[in-house]
């Protein structure tokens, strides 16, 4: 894809409504726990960012309403070392949402692991088959690395 056909989908992304990223979010994040994609909690997921970045769709932190000022530096790193090796990130409105979507969905043995899982940071690696969805989150984080743009806000995950 070149560079003006990102700019054009750009274009169009920008025309759907706001709460259209953040369903496509919150199906993925279903998708991927269905799937066992998913990896919880900043050291598992810098784990894996250190070793396998090819295999990340989208590294997902939560907005942190609490003044807790090592998870705030902690988010910064991640998000420039993502930056640095083109991994995807996407801010989310917030992790007690996310919680509940995986606390709801999940299976009994999901939902154990879960309770005291940490949902500082959420990784997601690709599917073996792309999901309009997967897609969609995909092309909306790479629009706004190659267009230089930084989202200031974040994703509202609906509930």
């Amino acid at each position: 894809m070149t560079y003006t056909e990102n700019i054009l989908k750009m274009d169009e992304s920008k025309t759907k409504p706001p709460s259209t990223i953040g369903k496509a979010v919150k199906h993925v994040l279903v998708q991927a726990m269905e799937q066992d994609r998913v990896n919880y909690g900043v050291f598992e997921c810098v784990d894996i960012l250190e070793r396998d970045t090819e295999r990340v769709l989208v590294v997902i932190l939560p907005d942190t309403k609490v003044k807790d000022a090592a998870l705030r530096i902690q988010h910064t790193l991640i998000e420039a070392f993502c930056r640095e090796n083109e991994v995807k990130v996407l801010k989310v409105d917030c992790a007690t949402k996310i919680s509940t979507i995986f606390t709801s969905t999940a299976t009994k043995e999901q939902k154990e692991r879960s309770f005291s899982t940490d949902f500082s940071c959420i990784l997601v690696k690709n599917p073996e088959i792309f999901s309009k969805d997967d897609e969609f989150v995909s092309d909306y984080c790479e629009n706004f690395i190659l267009g230089g743009l930084v989202p200031h806000g974040c994703v509202e995950i609906p509930a």
